[in-house]
């Protein structure tokens, strides 16, 4: 049964907050723990912030990251969606008052929240529990978990079938499944014999769960690194500076967190191909989801007014109404939504 992700606050110094996350998480095994540390803590293996994109894609059961010497926000989002249901995020601060101005609004904010534990030297630590494994179960047959993913799924399906130069904009917030989406309509497609589905993102590794649910899909296909085929049908990845110069042809192009890339290139690709899906992240590290929504949308209007827009609510990875969403939305100002541009140069909103 899905659980409540939870949240976990150690404050303190930096021996103290690194032993006692070790201590908090000693019945885990090492493969289910992730450190998020500048320097790592001793006999424990981390990633660099700047490294936190090795962890998309993946779900972890415990994400360990340390803000104590250094708080980098960007990470900090990154790797916050990659907790599962019932999983847990361990935040180690420092207890001396911080400088910047944003990480004292961010000790507001863990003072407010009734949800969050915040673990001080002297504290009784709490009892964790490892999560089950329930949502790693993939049927082949009925590859969609939810409602909304299977009517993603139809939503890219339709911009094959139907009309060209409808390009469908799928967004979402994180944990959705929307590039799980994308991978499943992908080999539906390559099932029904075409050809070639093209996938493009700010990098590789973005669209790993792209290729992911394809290939679990196509359990019988050539696959490697960016690639899969089944007899003369592919899916492969181009990244996208090189994909809107060249002369590749696709019968479909999967653009996977469209939001991080550059306009122009977006409008190049959109000229270039008459069948294409945008997908976007709404709220997340990834990129300026609204900013895409208030900007790169006019082009479609413009260019392709018969455009489509399906938006997923309902996440896959962890239960609704999740406390360390909510908890991520607040602290990095992920729901934020930018104004209009006239809206800036009629001085509307400045105060």
């Amino acid at each position: 049964m899905m659980r409540y992700r939870q949240c976990i606050i150690l404050k303190g110094d930096t021996v103290w907050c690194r032993n006692t996350a070790i201590a908090l998480l000693a019945d885990f095994a090492d493969d289910r723990v992730s450190w998020i540390a500048d320097v790592a803590a001793e006999n424990v293996f981390s990633l660099k912030p700047n490294q936190a994109q090795a962890l998309l894609g993946k779900e972890m059961d415990v994400i360990v990251f340390d803000g104590c010497d250094q708080f980098n926000p960007d990470a900090f989002g990154a790797v916050a969606g990659t907790v599962r249901a019932g999983g847990v995020l361990v935040l180690l601060l420092s207890a001396d008052e911080p400088q910047l101005l944003w990480l004292r609004r961010l000790n507001q904010i863990l003072l407010q929240s009734p949800v969050i534990q915040i673990i001080q030297a002297g504290d009784p630590l709490p009892t964790l529990t490892v999560p089950d494994r329930e949502i790693d179960k993939f049927d082949i047959v009925k590859p969609c978990y939810t409602l909304d993913q299977t009517q993603a799924v139809s939503a890219i399906l339709k911009v094959v079938h139907g009309h060209r130069r409808r390009p469908l904009v799928l967004s979402s917030d994180r944990g959705r499944g929307k590039s799980a989406a994308l991978g499943i309509a992908a080999a539906q497609l390559i099932e029904e014999g075409r050809q070639s589905i093209i996938v493009t993102a700010p990098s590789l590794a973005t669209v790993a769960t792209v290729f992911e649910y394809a290939s679990r899909c196509l359990p019988d296909a050539d696959i490697s690194r960016g690639w899969i085929q089944k007899g003369d049908c592919f899916i492969k990845f181009i990244a996208p500076d090189i994909l809107a110069y060249s002369d590749e042809k696709a019968d479909l192009v999967l653009v996977d967190e469209a939001a991080a890339i550059s306009a122009p290139l977006l409008e190049k690709i959109l000229d270039k191909f008459s069948r294409l899906v945008f997908a976007t992240t709404l709220h997340g590290y990834e990129g300026t989801g609204r900013g895409f929504a208030v900007r790169f949308q006019q082009v479609l209007d413009k260019k392709t007014p018969d455009w489509r827009h399906y938006r997923m609510e309902i996440p896959i990875r962890w239960l609704a109404n999740d406390s360390l969403e909510a908890f991520t939305f607040k602290a990095l100002l992920l729901d934020a939504s930018p104004i209009d541009d006239g809206a800036i140069i009629n001085g509307a909103g400045i105060q």
